[in-house]
């Protein structure tokens, strides 16, 4: 009798186990065709965004499913370590054997978090990946490939919350997305540079040129970063990042740019060009509508159209007041070919090669790149018309 007890709370024991392992699959049955559902959801929400942009081919079809989840889904947490703040640049960090703060924590990054949060999973088991922006110098560009609302959750990632949080409070890291990080890696910003921001706020880019900028004291005192923008109220950013530096502020419509001289005669050779322009304009802002959700419902090609003549504007007036020899860098957080390709195609087409299209590929050799397109199309109500570039 004692046998046969025995025998059947084995048996049910081991029924037991096949019922919670047949849960368990249910379970990641059901996430599946839940995240399914929602990416049908996302794409019916965005179907002209899909429409227009498989037709333009601006990824390859086998790549299109993966770039629209990394379109709609939350963006990954990414942030810098500011290696200079208000009065106090990072001079020390020329002294041999003496890290600038900075660097002291993307150090304690390496030592407390790294190995202990990449040992972790979310979600349905995703891999947490917490690692230093191949690209980015110094190892002071950070990314970690979970949104913030998973930061929050979970709570084996408490500490490493706390350490973004206070970090962020103490003004000694910046939080922002890569695509701010990546634009100033192109510039090869030097002291000594006389440098304008044509379209500065909110004031990220500017507090990474400044820091190349005082990357060696005794070159920094001739450089000079303007930082202009047609907004003053936006502002305070400026402000915030850029104290204590040799930092003038404009404010006008970057268009109309106006020219300035070391002296009264406004001569040529009395007028100052920049040896860096920067051109981050304006635009329907597209690649940000992970982050800004309000574009997902609002997106429409036209958006592009509206910008254009204005983004050219700028381009054209950058290209004026650069030296010669210097460079110009535009950018945009838009993904339409007709805020990019067809403004640097237009421009360099009325400069008549006066102007040299940069090739960036050894300044890129971390981070996955494309050349840009030279066909698109432009709709222009039932009737669409095919625009080239040459």
């Amino acid at each position: 009798m004692a046998s046969n007890v025995k025998g059947a709370a084995s048996k049910k024991k081991k029924t037991q186990k096949i019922t919670v392992a047949s849960t368990a699959e249910s379970l990641a049955t059901q996430e599946k065709l839940n995240e399914g559902k929602t990416e049908n959801r996302q794409e019916e929400k965005l179907e002209k965004f899909t429409k227009y942009y498989k037709e333009i081919e601006l990824v390859p079809e086998g790549e299109w499913k993966a770039f629209f989840k990394s379109m709609t889904d939350p963006p990954p947490v990414s942030f810098r370590l500011v290696e200079s703040y208000r009065l106090l640049a990072s001079h020390i960090d020329t002294v041999p054997g003496v890290p600038s703060q900075a660097r002291v924590l993307a150090r304690y990054l390496h030592t407390k978090f790294v190995d202990v949060v990449n040992q972790m999973t979310v979600g349905n088991k995703t891999p947490v990946n917490l690692a230093p922006l191949p690209w980015y110098p110094k190892e002071l560009g950070w990314c970690v490939n979970i949104a913030k609302e998973d930061i929050d959750k979970y709570l084996r990632l408490k500490e490493f919350d706390n350490f973004l949080k206070t970090e962020k409070m103490q003004n000694t890291m910046q939080r922002l997305e890569t695509w701010s990080m990546f634009p100033p890696t192109l510039l090869d910003i030097k002291p000594q540079h006389v440098v304008l921001d044509m379209c500065a706020a909110p004031g990220f880019m500017a507090s990474q040129i400044l820091e190349m900028m005082n990357a060696e004291p005794l070159q920094s005192q001739n450089g000079v970063l303007v930082l202009n923008d047609l907004f003053k109220a936006n502002d305070k950013m400026h402000y915030q990042w850029t104290q204590g530096s040799k930092v003038v502020y404009t404010f006008f419509d970057a268009r109309n740019y106006p020219d300035y001289y070391f002296n009264d005669k406004k001569t040529y050779q009395s007028e100052i060009k920049y040896d860096r322009v920067i051109c981050d304009v304006r635009c329907s802002c597209d690649g940000t509508m992970r982050k800004n959700t309000g574009i997902q419902e609002q997106w429409n090609f036209k958006s592009a159209l509206g910008f254009h003549e204005e983004q050219k504007a700028i381009l054209k007036r950058a290209l004026e007041v650069v030296k010669v020899k210097g460079r110009v860098l535009y950018s945009t957080t838009s993904l339409n070919p007709v805020e990019n390709e067809a403004v640097i195609a237009a421009v360099l087409q009325e400069t008549q090669g006066s102007v040299l299209l940069m090739d960036c590929s050894q300044l890129t050799k971390n981070i996955t790149v494309r050349p840009g397109m030279k066909c698109w199309k432009v709709f222009h109500g039932p009737q669409n018309r095919e625009s080239r570039s040459t």
